[in-house]
């Protein structure tokens, strides 16, 4: 298994024989059989900077500087709370 990463700023959709489907998101990894990397639209997307293939197992970002990082990717988790505090939290 290789895997590969979408470089992009857009979702992608990979058809893999079999009917099968890889949903990525952007910035987001994936997993694909070695012979998926044979297909020529996989291929394309490679030589077009779209998807990059890693070494292994998952991967984890390790750039500096904020490079490669996944937009909306600093809005998980909990929001932040509210500046001026709502009527459930004013008591009344």
């Amino acid at each position: 298994m290789k895997t590969i990463r979408n470089k992009t700023f857009r979702p992608l959709k990979l058809t893999f024989s079999g009917g099968k489907v890889l949903h990525l998101g952007p910035g987001k990894t994936g997993q694909v059989p070695d012979t998926a990397l044979q297909r020529r639209s996989i291929q394309e997307l490679i030589r077009a900077a779209v998807l990059e293939v890693m070494d292994g197992g998952p991967a984890h970002s390790q750039d500096s500087g904020g490079q490669g990082v996944a937009p909306h990717e600093a809005t998980r988790g909990h929001k932040p709370g509210m500046t001026t505090p709502t009527k459930s939290q004013r008591g009344g």
